[in-house]
């Protein structure tokens, strides 16, 4: 049988719509038709973002896709088709989350027990919409509002004569006090010269009796022992001297330095406000007060200088302790150990960005301990 022209091309298009056909039925059960699997439907109270096609993943791998939304009660309403072979724990967290910050979403899966079973076909879940771009930014907006108001407060504190008139005032009188310290010394070693005048006179006044009788030896011992107690008090006077000279030179106003800082609890939603005096170089003596009018706190510690660390103990927050700090360039970190009934541990960091301006970042842990959270704020210093 002799094939006609028309019939030959006739037999070649019908193959070919056959084998289309075929390799269309295997893409379809591959890629093109979705994937085969089951489906679940989850409940969201809010699904912005997520649209039909989008992925599901579990551990970080994708495990299927979003095949339809819809709303029901308030609710949206997703059908979740899951890969064959996919075993998700029934108790897992379904949320919708950010898949990149060009704002993608994804509905992650997290957690669960093995022990609870596995989802199945028509099974339901309750799902979590998570935060929103747009809460975060509300959350940062309140945040940097927050800044700038402790902020102006700072400026106003630092600006005001008032304040500055109560510390050059505080000044005078620390001043006032290592005068009459020195003038105390000065009378005491004037006293010591008498003392010892009297002494010599003594001394004269029984060598002219030239005897050895009990009288003349107990005056002989009265008079040694109010010798040593001369040199005892004219010791005492020297030193009291040289402290009024140290306390003098650590008082100067070079040596002395102030420290405002206004920190936002992110845990408790509280500010602290926090003030401190530093006296001193190489040795000095820190004085402050945290939590300014909530609950105040005093800090009270010596301290010494080592090239770029000091280290210094006495009161941290009202409780025995002690700690180190290190300052490099604009950087500066403070690590504290204190209360050593219940020990608590304060990080602290901070970065000068502006002349005498630093962004401050602390930590208290345990947070159950008083004042324990996360803190960020901003820090002055004078």
């Amino acid at each position: 049988m002799k094939w006609s022209t028309e019939a030959k091309v006739g037999a070649f298009a019908l193959a070919g719509i056959a084998l289309f056909s075929g390799m269309m039925v295997e893409l379809g059960n591959v890629v093109l038709f979705g994937n085969k699997g089951f489906d679940v439907t989850g409940y969201f109270e809010d699904a912005e973002g997520i649209e039909p096609g989008s992925s599901i993943q579990y551990a970080g791998v994708e495990v299927g896709r979003v095949d339809s939304i819809a709303v029901k009660d308030g609710q949206a309403v997703l059908s979740l088709r899951l890969y064959e072979g996919t075993q998700i724990p029934k108790d897992a967290e379904f949320s919708i989350q950010d898949s990149s910050i060009m704002g993608g979403k994804i509905v992650r899966v997290t957690g669960g027990t093995l022990s609870e079973g596995y989802l199945g076909p028509g099974m339901a879940i309750q799902g979590d919409s998570g935060g929103s771009m747009n809460a975060a930014m509300g959350k940062m907006n309140k945040l940097m509002d927050s800044a700038q108001t402790m902020m102006d407060g700072l400026n106003t504190i630092v600006a005001d004569p008032k304040a500055q008139g109560s510390v050059k005032s505080t000044l005078a009188n620390v001043d006032t006090m290592t005068q009459n310290l020195a003038n105390i010394t000065a009378q005491g070693i004037a006293i010591a010269h008498q003392v010892d005048g009297m002494t010599q006179q003594m001394n004269a006044m029984l060598r002219q009796f030239n005897g050895d009788g009990k009288a003349v030896s107990d005056a002989r011992t009265i008079l040694d022992n109010l010798a040593a107690t001369s040199a005892n008090a004219r010791s005492l006077s020297s030193q009291a001297a040289q402290m009024s000279g140290k306390l003098n030179n650590f008082m100067s106003g070079d040596n002395l330095s102030a420290d405002a800082s206004m920190l936002y609890n992110v845990k408790d939603n509280e500010f602290s406000p926090d003030f401190s005096v530093k006296f001193g170089g190489d040795r000095f003596f820190q004085l402050g007060i945290e939590s300014l009018g909530n609950g105040s706190l005093l800090d009270a510690s010596l301290g010494q200088k080592r090239g770029s660390f000091d280290f210094y103990g006495g009161i941290i927050r009202d409780k025995i302790g002690g700690g180190a700090a290190y300052r490099n360039g604009r950087w500066k970190f403070n690590t504290d150990l204190y209360d050593p009934n219940d020990l608590t541990i304060r990080l602290r960091g901070g970065y000068e960005f502006s002349p005498n301006i630093s962004v401050v970042g602390q930590s208290i842990l345990p947070h159950s301990r008083e004042g324990g959270g996360e803190y960020i704020g901003l820090g002055y210093t004078y």
